[in-house]
């Protein structure tokens, strides 16, 4: 039996977050830094993907925009996906502004 994540998760290192979620590989600083709670068992036995490094992380999955519905969905979560992405916002845009600024500029919002 494996492990996975059981919903998305982020991780901070200094102004910038990133969001792991369920299936992504994440990089095995990152791993170490997230909670057991953030876990469930894997009936399939499939075990979430750790990369070796930060490189190879980026190379399979790249960042991962929060959920649109439900816990990590507010403006917070959404302000920083766009901050990694570069993708400039104003200070006073609401999650819908953001999300669509985050598509408009090609980046995947779901």
């Amino acid at each position: 039996m494996g492990r996975r994540l059981a919903g998305y998760v982020p991780i901070h290192e200094g102004t910038v977050t990133v969001w792991y979620g369920p299936g992504d590989t994440i990089p095995a600083k990152h791993a170490a830094l997230i909670g057991d709670h953030a876990w469930i068992d894997d009936d399939e036995g499939g075990d979430q993907q750790v990369a070796d490094s930060a490189e190879e992380a980026a190379g399979n999955s790249g960042p991962i925009p929060p959920p649109q519905g439900g816990p990590g969905s507010g403006k917070d979560a959404w302000a920083a996906y766009a901050a990694n992405l570069d993708v400039q916002v104003p200070d006073d845009a609401g999650r819908d502004d953001i999300i669509a600024a985050i598509r408009d500029a090609g980046h995947p919002v779901e």
